[in-house]
């Protein structure tokens, strides 16, 4: 991907659990952010974020696409399923903020992740959490990933 293509507007980016200051702080900057998150809770605590923003309420107000909080965030297993089809190889971007660490099947949370993303698409992992037992590394991941039931 090339370095310019990150800074592009038109970008869908995917959030993955509890990243509601990630997908304000994407609005902001003007992307198309989709939120996602197992528990309707944080959904909802999510969609207040936004509403709350003053600049961010403004966009809704006007319509910008890709403001209104009850298009950006809905729940979603992403463990247990991928996304609908309409998501299909459409983002740009996956962002996985302190999540992995949550999932019984991490490998099959990133596997339904990847089938949302384009070819030339991205996944940021950020996490913080100290685990016990040794990380895998990076290749057999990425080779576990991209092997289908």
């Amino acid at each position: 991907m090339a370095a310019d293509a990150i800074l592009r507007n038109d970008m869908r980016w995917s959030l993955s659990s509890r990243a509601r200051a990630t997908t304000s702080g994407l609005a902001r900057l003007g992307y198309l952010p989709t939120g996602i998150d197992i528990s309707q809770e944080f959904i909802d605590l999510a969609r207040r974020r936004i509403r709350e923003d003053l600049y961010l309420a403004r966009d809704v107000e006007l319509g910008r696409p890709g403001s209104n909080p009850e298009e950006i965030f809905f729940q979603h297993n992403i463990e247990k399923e991928p996304l609908n089809d309409q998501f299909l190889e459409t983002f740009h971007v996956a962002i996985l903020e302190s999540c992995l660490h949550h999932f019984v099947d991490p490998i099959a949370a990133l596997r339904h992740i990847s089938m949302a993303l384009r070819d030339d698409g991205l996944v940021l992992i950020l996490e913080g959490e100290n685990r016990n037992g040794p990380i895998r590394d990076p290749l057999s991941i990425r080779n576990a990933i991209h092997q289908h039931p």
